[in-house]
Formats: C-alpha cells, structure tokens, sequence
C-alpha cells in the first residue's frame, strides 16, 4: 500500500519568480536559487522557501507561455496553482488511487533526472499530477524520490 510521506510545499503560480521572490523575501524564510525544469511536462522555474522544521512554498513561473503554468497565469493569473506531495511509491500510489477514482494527468509518472528538489538532490524524480476535478478542484502534484538521494546544503539565494 502507498503512503503518503509528507506534504512537501504549496506551490504558487507567478510571472516572474524574481518579482514574487523578493516580496517573499520580507517574510525571512531562506530561498533556494531557482531550478529549472524545461523538459515537457514541467517547463517551470522554482524557487523554494524551506521551513524549518518541514514543508513550505515554492513560486514556479512557466518556461514558455504554452506551458501548464503559463497557461494557468493566463485563465486565472498569480495564485496557488498545486500542492505536491511525496509518495513512497509512486507506480503504487496510481494505480491504488485510480481504483478509488483519482483521475491523474498521465498514465505513467514522468521522470526528472538529476533533480534538484531542496534540500535534496535526487537521481530520479519521479512525478504526476491528480486532476483537480479528482479531488475538488485543487490540483495535486505527486512525486517519489527514487535512486540515490542527497541531502545537499541550502545552496541560498541568488
């Protein structure tokens, strides 16, 4: 049985991540540099505010107009646009999922490689979404960390 590990971040949808960082900024709450993720489906950059003792928010800005976020800025400009969840078991997590009529995105997870995921380095990401009319409208991201996984140190801000 799939469980679910820990809510990683709420992820909010902005034009420009380095506008959005900086208001972000006042709270006092460190930033990792921002990642790219230009390999369809992502195609977003993210800037990741860790909490301390867990979870926290990320700003993803889209790579591209034709993106998924840039299409999400479109219809219905900046705001919340996923929450992500990590999973022991992602494979496991859809198919366990789908028999309770989770609806998701993809019917196979897309692979990362090599991502960085703060305060991780991860060899494979793997990642899919669960369609918002699946669970009242709120978009859920769903990743397992597979491979080798790596603890790095905040790389901090830019």
């Amino acid at each position: 049985m799939a469980r679910i590990i820990e809510l990683r971040t709420v992820n909010i949808a902005v034009p420009d991540w380095e506008e959005a960082a900086a208001a972000f900024d006042r709270l006092g709450v460190p930033r990792t540099k921002p990642h790219v993720f230009d390999q369809i489906p992502a195609q977003m950059v993210d800037v990741a505010f860790r909490l301390p003792l867990g979870g926290g928010w990320s700003l993803v800005s889209p790579v591209g107009q034709d993106s998924p976020i840039g299409r999400f800025l479109k219809k219905r400009g900046p705001s919340i646009y996923s929450i992500t969840l990590r999973v022991d078991n992602l494979v496991e997590a859809m198919r366990e999922w789908a028999v309770n009529g989770v609806k998701w995105v993809r019917s196979e997870p897309a692979v990362f490689r090599n991502a960085d995921v703060p305060p991780f380095r991860v060899e494979e990401l793997l990642m899919n979404w669960i369609r918002p009319s699946s669970l009242s409208g709120i978009l859920v991201e769903v990743v397992e960390f597979a491979g080798t996984v790596r603890h790095v140190a905040n790389e901090g801000r830019d």
